[in-house]
């Protein structure tokens, strides 16, 4: 299991100089260079890695420039933990993660400053800004793709459209050498002119879309409806009322300009992927297929797309700061998928609506609004309530101490939500931030949504406040998210991929998730066979 977090990047110009503010893509490599100061890296292996201009870390993480085509110069920080095996170890390297950026972020302002950029860096890990622009983060587990005749005919037709890509992704290789070789030619002429509403790169970022989308829609539409026909459809029919309803627990609360539980709930669209757009937002993402697809010429994608476990991807996630929040996500998460792959779960709730149910839920702080299911009218809690029952039963069959002392943890804070809010304060995010935000109920909506946005400032944000003044809301001491930083977990591909990179010294190495590749052409692969 695995999680990516999209970090927000803001820099303040001082005002004792000439207000100048670099652009985004300055500010990235300004941290990979202060990164590279704290850590050893390797740069990313591949042409999606190309890029997204990724490097690894030796922990066995990775970070990547995240921008929208026609945006080139307004991306994000996008940081990836190394691949774990339990919840609150993946907590662990999450945080660690969370602390290496902040680390980072005074090299950084040096660095910056040194190319006359005066100012103050700060990242914010949240989902959305103040101009409505959704980001944040995503979930990802392995889990069983389909089985019997589902996973044949899954394999099938990912077989057919693939081959039916490979003209288009040639099409798509030969368009791409046209606009490298245009951007050459045209791009110092822009640069002199220097008009204000695109640059040349953004236009030709919109151009490239609009050809890419336009191209791929004939095999991605009917790929993405046969996903959603075979590929982890019992997982899919039993969580969604899970999914939906969580928000109670792993909301990260926002102004807009009504108070609501969940930054990207207002968001989502649909359950499942239909396009590579990024404006169509699912719960449930397949967008590691485009992944796979982009990688045609790769024997290990294809292995991968047949695979029958493959990764499960949630993109209906926000990016929390509490770690107990963060910690229940992925721990309830990749447990209601632990049971309902063994059987254990074959009657959840069914949302009439899910998406009128999700936004239902979103906007009714006090937990007491219900949703229809096909069984009758739940409130979010008694939804969750079903899941918890089933987990209490699952966990007395089982020896994993975790697994026992998550249940634990689920059931009081379900309780507390109930009774005794107060007590999630600093454990659960949109309780916290809706303290917060109580404190300055009388200011304008500018301040509210300032502190809003705040909340998630990384270093000196106000839960950052918050949690030097109270004592049990950290999972973690200095010296275990210290040792997460410079060691990989072990027991994973992460374990070969950061000894690897911490050997490496001066060797020219490429390193991508499943392998890395030297400059002689020679692949270590990060798979053992067992």
């Amino acid at each position: 299991m695995g999680l990516e977090t999209e970090y927000a990047i803001r820099f303040t110009p001082s005002k004792y100089f000439k207000k100048r503010r670099p652009d985004h893509t300055v500010v990235f490599f300004a941290m990979k260079e202060a990164i590279s100061r704290i850590v050893k890296t390797c740069e990313g292996e591949g042409l999606i890695a190309a890029q997204k201009k990724s490097f690894f870390v030796q922990n066995g993480g990775a970070f990547c420039y995240e921008h929208l085509p026609y945006a080139i110069e307004d991306g994000l920080l996008e940081g990836q933990t190394p691949e774990c095996c339990t919840p609150l170890q993946l907590i662990r390297y999450q945080q660690a993660q969370d602390f290496l950026i902040a680390k980072a972020i005074p090299i950084a302002d040096e660095i910056l400053e040194y190319q006359g950029f005066h100012g103050t860096l700060a990242f914010l890990k949240n989902c959305k800004d103040a101009k409505q622009n959704i980001y944040g983060a995503q979930e990802n587990y392995e889990a069983q793709v389909a089985s019997g005749w589902q996973l044949f005919l899954y394999r099938l037709t990912s077989l057919a459209m693939l081959l039916i890509f490979i003209p288009i992704f040639l099409f798509l290789i030969m368009i791409s050498m046209v606009f490298v070789i245009g951007s050459v030619v045209l791009v110092p002429l822009f640069v002199m002119l220097k008009p204000r509403s695109m640059s040349m790169m953004d236009l030709f970022g919109a151009i490239g879309t609009v050809i890419e989308v336009t191209l791929t829609f004939p095999v991605y539409c009917p790929l993405f409806f046969f996903h959603r026909l075979f590929a982890f459809r019992s997982l899919r029919k039993q969580m969604t009322a899970f999914m939906v309803s969580r928000i109670i627990f792993t909301g990260a609360g926002t102004l807009n300009p009504l108070f609501e539980l969940s930054e990207k709930a207002g968001a989502i669209r649909r359950l499942t992927r239909f396009s590579i757009l990024p404006g169509d937002r699912p719960i449930f993402d397949t967008s590691n297929i485009y992944k796979y697809f982009m990688d045609t010429f790769s024997g290990g994608a294809i292995k991968s797309l047949v695979s029958s476990k493959q990764r499960f991807q949630i993109s209906f996630s926000d990016s929390n700061m509490a770690p107990i929040a963060e910690y229940l996500k992925v721990g309830v998460t990749s447990l209601i998928i632990e049971m309902i792959e063994q059987n254990f779960i074959q009657d959840a709730p069914q949302l009439r609506n899910p998406i009128v149910a999700l936004r239902i839920i979103n906007g009714d702080d006090s937990l007491l609004t219900s949703v229809d299911t096909k069984c009758g009218k739940m409130t979010a809690l008694e939804i969750q309530r079903f899941y918890l029952e089933k987990a209490k039963q699952y966990s007395q069959e089982t020896t994993n101490i975790e697994v026992r002392e998550l249940v634990n943890l689920w059931e009081k804070v379900l309780n507390d939500l109930e009774s005794s809010r107060q007590k999630l304060i600093g454990k659960i995010d949109w309780i916290t931030k809706k303290f917060l935000l109580e404190q300055v109920a009388d200011e304008e909506f500018s301040v509210r949504k300032k502190m809003d946005l705040r909340y998630h400032e990384l270093n000196s944000g106000y839960f950052a406040q918050l949690q030097d003044k109270i004592d049990n809301l950290r999972l973690f001491d200095e010296q275990q998210i210290d040792e997460a930083i410079f060691s990989p977990p072990g027991n994973t591909p992460a374990f070969f991929r950061g000894n690897l990179i911490s050997g490496s010294h001066d060797l020219d190495l490429r390193v991508g998730w499943k392998h890395a590749k030297g400059k002689d052409g020679r692949v270590v692969s990060f798979y053992r066979k067992k």
